[in-house]
């Protein structure tokens, strides 16, 4: 199914439960961070998850978050990270974590290869990560519409950039699909509570 959202244009939406269960346990994994402000989780999982019946089975994959190299503890380091351009330059993304990982399972022999997983992120990836995903041959991209849609930095990942970066990865081949997650919870962007299910109750 397609809908038309302000910002992002037409985007599919997925009715699959198992998007809904996934995008779960990737938003748990965002508290991982050690980000001060905003906090990303992914996760990488095979395809067959989206081919077997739900009920009782485990969900594996492997996860990503978005970190800093180095810990911001003190006061003064904390307000380096206001600058946006200085804090891109100290952070791996979530969807690059969790890519790197799978890459290094995959060629110690431990897991499949990223291009049979399907990668479900809170946020639609940046214009780097949209580069890696392209890469690493990733067939399957599900992120969260509202965090999509209210997580915004107008420097670098505004929703006109977002769209863009959708286009690439569809041009790409790639299937990119939105779940408009209603269970409930807050999550906290910079500094704000966002109740999910309030914004669609509307």
């Amino acid at each position: 199914m397609k809908v038309e959202v302000e910002g992002l244009g037409d985007v599919k939406i997925t009715d699959k439960a198992i998007d809904a269960i996934v995008l779960n346990m990737v938003y748990e994994t965002s508290y991982l961070s050690n980000d001060p402000r905003t906090k990303i989780g992914a996760m990488l999982c095979d395809l067959d998850l989206l081919k077997r019946p739900l009920g009782g089975q485990i969900i594996g994959g492997i996860y990503g978050w978005n970190h800093l190299f180095e810990a911001y503890r003190d006061e003064e380091k904390k307000e380096k990270l206001k600058d946006r351009a200085y804090k891109h330059k100290k952070i791996t993304h979530a969807e690059d974590h969790a890519i790197s990982q799978a890459n290094k399972f995959y060629n110690e022999g431990l897991g499949i290869s990223p291009s049979k997983m399907g990668l479900w992120v809170l946020d639609v990836p940046c214009n780097g990560c949209s580069d890696k995903i392209i890469k690493a041959k990733i067939p399957r991209v599900v992120t969260h519409l509202p965090y999509a849609l209210l997580h915004v930095d107008e420097e670098y990942n505004s929703l006109k950039k977002k769209k863009q970066n959708i286009q690439k990865m569809q041009n790409e081949g790639i299937q990119v699909l939105f779940y408009p997650l209603d269970v409930g919870q807050k999550a906290y962007m910079d500094n704000q509570e966002i109740d999910f299910k309030a914004l669609f109750s509307h």
